[in-house]
């Protein structure tokens, strides 16, 4: 409420100076608003005010409204067009050597990739900005990523534990990531005050081919690997993952883990 409220004392500051060059921008921070609130159509319909599309080529100067918009296209299962915008506005902040923009960047290429089943790209990317992240002591570029983030960070912990004979700046790299699962809300446990209180169910529960694919997403398939696994072109896969998340009330791979681990599904 209260960011909301700030953002519209300085829309009227704006006006009041007719500064229409600062209107995108914060047209920009409140649409990041509504989709960290999860209210992902008041989002798109601030997001349609912003003078940017998907076909641009974007431009260093408008990189806030661009990263926005990348945001919204992974929440609306829009990953290659996310992803074709992150590709073209990385070289910019490389070159402009802003480190909070590659890092940010990276990450959501990361986040994007992992969305789409990705996962070895995924981690991939997702420790190129662990580095850069380590060099420099960042923390918010990745706890502001939210839920989605934490889950891939413990996800590149656990598969980095389990190497053998790490190198000193891969144990490095390691704690570091540690100390950032720290600064999280623990997204894994349930609210204590309704603990034990009641069982969270489904309601409607998942047919067989859902909770294939819920094993299948644990496993780190990617969609082609999901097709062949049950014997299903990509595009059932795809009809049958919108499903799943429908169900689960969840709109990513991750969220559906954590979902599916609240509600005990994949025990047996």
């Amino acid at each position: 409420h209260l960011a909301h409220y700030a953002l519209d004392e300085a829309w009227t500051a704006v006006l009041a100076r007719k500064a229409s060059s600062w209107l995108a921008p914060l047209k920009a921070i409140r649409c990041m608003l509504y989709i960290r609130e999860g209210r992902i159509s008041e989002a798109r319909k601030e997001a349609a005010g912003l003078p940017i599309s998907v076909k641009d080529r974007p431009t260093y100067s408008r990189e806030t409204e661009y990263l926005v918009l990348v945001r919204l296209l992974g929440k609306q299962r829009k990953e290659a067009e996310a992803l074709h915008l992150l590709e073209l506005l990385k070289p910019q902040a490389e070159r402009e050597q802003q480190r909070s923009s590659i890092i940010e960047i990276t990450g959501l290429q990361a986040l994007m990739e992992y969305q789409r089943g990705q996962r070895k790209q995924s981690l991939h990317l997702l420790g190129d900005a662990l580095r850069i992240g380590a060099q420099n002591g960042y923390v918010r570029s990745f706890l502001d990523e939210g839920e989605d983030m934490y889950q891939l960070l413990r996800l590149y912990a656990n598969h980095q534990g389990q190497a053998i004979d790490l190198k000193p700046e891969q144990h490095q790299l390691l704690e570091y990531v540690r100390i950032l699962l720290e600064y999280f809300p623990d997204y894994s446990q349930a609210d204590p005050s309704s603990a034990k209180v009641s069982q969270p169910v489904l309601p409607e529960q998942l047919n067989r081919n859902e909770m294939n694919l819920l094993r299948l997403i644990r496993q780190g398939a990617a969609n082609k690997q999901m097709a062949a696994a049950l014997g299903l072109s990509e595009g059932t896969i795809r009809v049958y993952l919108s499903r799943l998340y429908g169900k689960l009330g969840v709109t990513t791979r991750t969220q559906a883990l954590v979902k599916a681990q609240s509600l005990n599904l994949l025990e047996n």
